[in-house]
Parts: structure tokens; C-alpha cells; sequence
């Protein structure tokens, strides 16, 4: 969350966009994506925006700003559910945190699905690659 009298300033166009997500994710504040500064965030720390989504930004290193919540990257890929699960319990992971942007996903069934009995907290992100439904697991930067 930014703190109080935080300004960041709108840019016109669009950044640039990728469909593999680089080393790390972001998910930005909602009000960075509401104002139309995901441009001025992605020129600032050499980001991209992640494919079709409005709001995953994307790059090869952290990048602190108090917009962006950071997620390292540990696997990512076409969305299947079985794959996911087995990558997930590779992880030790427990359920994980869903998140999606322009995904159109049913959370709720899917966090069933997904229901894991290890002890790590990964959060996994989906997002559209065109009409291909894309996911990547993620480790929140601390």
C-alpha cells in the first residue's frame, strides 16, 4: 500500500507487453491500474506488462515501489489443473493463494481443486496469452 500523498504520474500508451513471465511478477496497486500508470511503473523499473492481463507487470529483478507487490517466479506454464497440482505438491505447497487478471476463472472451484496439504505459502496467477490460459506459480517477495 503506498503511503499517504504517494504520487505517481500517468503516461499515455501501452508497456510493453510479454507472455512468459520473467524472473519475477507484479501485481500493482489497483490504484496505479486505475489511473493508467502501469506505463510509467514498467519504464521506471525496466518492467513489462505480463501478456493480456491489466495489472501483472513482470521483469529480471526486484523492483521496489510501494504499487507493486513482488512475486518471485518458480514455475509457469499452460494452465492445466493436474500439472499445477503436481508442480504445487512438489512444492510442499499449501493451498494457494489464486489470483487472476482477465483470467474469467472460477476461483472458488478451482481453490478446490487445488486443495494442497503442505506447509509453503505460494500463490499461483492466471492470466490470457490470447485465447491460451497461462499460470505461473509464485513466491511473495518479503
Amino acid at each position: 500500500m503506498p503511503e499517504a500523498g504517494a504520487i505517481l504520474p500517468a503516461l499515455s500508451g501501452f508497456a510493453e507487453s510479454v507472455g512468459v513471465p520473467g524472473e519475477f511478477v507484479y501485481e500493482a496497486d489497483p490504484a496505479a491500474i486505475r489511473a493508467n500508470c502501469l506505463p510509467e511503473l514498467c519504464r521506471r523499473h525496466e518492467l513489462s506488462q505480463l501478456a493480456d492481463s491489466n495489472g501483472y507487470l513482470t521483469g529480471r529483478r526486484v523492483a521496489p515501489s510501494p504499487w507493486l507487490k513482488a512475486f518471485q517466479v518458480i514455475a509457469s506454464g499452460k494452465f492445466d489443473v493436474a500439472v499445477v497440482k503436481r508442480e504445487l505438491a512438489g512444492l510442499n505447497s499449501s493451498t494457494p493463494i489464486l489470483k487472476q487478471k482477465g483470467a474469467g476463472q472460477d476461483l472458488i472451484a478451482l481453490r478446490q481443486k487445488l486443495n494442497m496439504k503442505g506447509t509453503r505459502e505460494l500463490a499461483v496467477a492466471l492470466y490470457r496469452v490470447g485465447k491460451s490460459l497461462r499460470y505461473a506459480v509464485l513466491d511473495a517477495v518479503r
